[in-house]
């Protein structure tokens, strides 16, 4: 899951519980950007160091694209890790067409995932 939505913390928060019932639950997040993770999760700025509260419970991952334009940051990571799953749990309004988790959602729909969709 992605860290940067009301959607995001929700999951996070959701899947935590469940791990309490289900130990064996793997939480995985992807954060878009290197220069986020030093901002808001590393002391000091300094990457070796371990990071603060928010995700030191859970496995971070970052995809490389950090040269990519900021704007098309949380695009290009939804997509590559749509890429890496059967299956797309979201909460998309379907008449919204030009929002991100709408496009994200289209995207997942055109690699096959099983789409579990919330809003519905």
């Amino acid at each position: 899951m992605g860290t940067r939505g009301e959607f995001d913390v929700m999951s996070l928060n959701v899947c935590r519980e469940l791990r309490k019932k289900y130990p064996n639950i793997h939480i995985q997040i992807v954060l878009t950007s290197l220069h986020k993770l030093k901002k808001e999760l590393l002391y000091d700025d300094e990457f070796s160091k371990e990071y603060d509260e928010p995700y030191k419970d859970v496995e971070t991952m970052i995809y490389d694209i950090e040269e990519e334009h900021f704007k098309r940051q949380i695009t290009i990571s939804n997509q590559k890790t749509i890429e890496e799953c059967d299956a797309a749990i979201c909460y998309v309004n379907c008449s919204n067409a030009s929002s991100g988790a709408r496009k994200s959602q289209d995207y997942a729909k055109k690699k096959g995932l099983k789409i579990i969709n919330l809003y519905e």
